[in-house]
């Protein structure tokens, strides 16, 4: 999943409206050790749910062991810095 889809108000909302969906009838969980990006982006939702069903799949994600990792991560970063910065 990539983080900037999710800058769209309307995708943002839809989104939130299937993760729910698809946790309530399925247990979300990701397969190896591999990074999806916007993981990360979940964490920064309105929804409590939401977020703590982004909580869930990072903690399954591992820990950020590569500055390869990062790089996806570098428009949501900065996006949160300028929220900080406000």
């Amino acid at each position: 999943m990539y983080p900037i889809l999710l800058d769209g108000q309307y995708l943002a909302i839809e989104f939130q409206s299937f993760i729910g969906a698809v946790d309530n009838s399925h247990e979300l969980a990701f397969d190896g050790h591999q990074q999806y990006p916007g993981v990360y982006a979940i964490l920064f939702f309105k929804s409590r749910r939401v977020r703590s069903i982004g909580l869930h799949l990072a903690r399954h994600m591992g820990k950020l062991r590569r500055s390869t990792y990062l790089d996806p991560l570098q428009h949501l970063l900065k996006k949160c810095m300028c929220i900080l910065e406000t």
